[in-house]
């Protein structure tokens, strides 16, 4: 039973960190062009193929928290993608407006961006978790099998 705790906390954990990350990740690559050039194989890797991270386990498979890490790597990845995608979708008029407006940083995040980023949120999250606990039940399955 208490494997089971440790493969579901690490699932879920990873999943959330994996959110975060990809998010901030996403936006500060939509900011800065050039990092998004740097991150673009990484999304194209990570967010189309996540079964490559299945690779971890067989490397790693005495480390009992590599379920996290495993769910954690390929869900980064496909929020990135994700989330990054919605990001460049945004109406340049709109963003032309506020700044003739002057409007504040916070509110442009607030009436701008995140009505952009809630819906593709929603449907990558149900997805995301989905893919991550598929990849974190196999990727505890393969540790069992190794050790």
């Amino acid at each position: 039973m208490e494997v089971l705790q440790i493969s579901i906390s690490g699932i879920i954990s990873g999943f959330l960190l994996g959110l975060l990350i990809g998010c901030a990740l996403a936006a500060a690559c939509y900011t800065e062009k050039f990092l998004g050039i740097i991150f673009k194989p990484v999304e194209l890797v990570l967010g189309k193929f996540p079964e490559i991270t299945l690779i971890l386990p067989v490397l790693f498979h005495d480390n009992p928290e590599i379920i996290f890490y495993v769910c954690t790597i390929a869900t980064a990845g496909f929020f990135y993608g994700k989330i990054y995608k919605a990001l460049a979708g945004t109406d340049d008029k709109l963003l032309e407006m506020a700044h003739i407006f002057r409007m504040p940083t916070d509110r442009k995040i607030q009436y701008i961006f995140l009505p952009q980023i809630l819906g593709e949120l929603k449907v990558s999250a149900l997805i995301g978790i989905v893919r991550c606990f598929v990849i974190g039940i196999a990727a505890g399955v393969i540790c069992n099998i190794l050790s």
